[in-house]
């Protein structure tokens, strides 16, 4: 009888044992159950407010686009808008047909030969450049830019020759257009136009002229030219292009037919 205590002790306390992890059991599931309701709870409250949120964006935004739409539309109206489409539609197609028609024009081969011809040349033109730079030196082309900018600024510095046709007036008592050759004495409407047809256009261009340069051109007009002395005229010419009307018109009172 002895031995049959310790065995119902036994059984006894693995009983009571079962019963105990059963009940721990059942609590930690009821914690795990509690903790699952709270997440869940606060992902639905997240969701929630998340969509609210980008629900309310994307109201602004839509919202915001049908009023630029309605400004474009009362900006420029839709026929208008078709009228540019259109427009561009067909430029597009020109554009296309262009650039075909240059296709077939120049052949993708011809195209490349040019290319190739131009780095060609763009070499040799660097080339060339480097020669000049040995050929002449640093010092000297400085020396040659410096006295080019010499002249330049007295050229600059040389008052400009215009024409006063108010000047004119006042010495002949008549208007008299700019470079017009019939203000010189000697010189009548037939004989300018012969000048003309040698390039001299202007008081400038004849005052530049030699006489024997004149009197070349008499005598390519033939017999009838050849009688008149231009031996004044360059001189003449002179005075009209630098404006010195009075001294002009005070030698010409002198002269005959342009002879003094």
């Amino acid at each position: 009888m002895c031995f049959i205590y310790p065995i119902l002790t036994g059984i006894i306390c693995a009983i009571l044992g079962y019963l105990i992890r059963g009940l721990t059991s059942k609590k930690n599931l009821t914690i795990w159950e509690n903790k699952y309701s709270d997440l869940e709870k606060n992902f639905k409250s997240t969701k929630e407010s998340l969509t609210s949120s980008w629900e309310n964006k994307i109201s602004l935004v839509n919202n915001e686009l049908t009023a630029a739409k309605e400004q474009m539309s009362r900006l420029v109206p839709r026929s208008e808008r078709d009228d540019w489409k259109q427009k561009h539609d067909v430029s597009n197609e020109k554009l296309e047909h262009l650039n075909k028609q240059i296709a077939t024009m120049v052949p993708a081969q011809q195209v490349q030969e040019w290319k190739n011809k131009q780095e060609s040349t763009v070499q040799e033109l660097t080339a060339a450049k480097e020669q000049i730079s040995r050929l002449v030196p640093r010092s000297e082309r400085d020396e040659w830019k410096r006295k080019h900018d010499e002249l330049k600024a007295k050229l600059e510095a040389v008052p400009k020759i215009t024409f006063d046709a108010k000047l004119v007036k006042e010495a002949y008592g008549k208007r008299i257009k700019q470079n017009d050759l019939k203000i010189i004495e000697g010189i009548g409407p037939k004989i300018e136009q012969l000048f003309h047809n040698f390039n001299v256009k202007t008081w400038k261009a004849l005052s530049e002229c030699s006489v024997e340069k004149c009197q070349e051109i008499l005598n390519s007009g033939g017999e009838r030219y050849r009688l008149h002395k231009p031996g004044t005229w360059p001189k003449q010419a002179g005075f009209a292009f630098e404006g010195k009307w009075k001294e002009l018109r005070s030698w010409q009172d002198n002269l005959k037919g342009g002879k003094e």
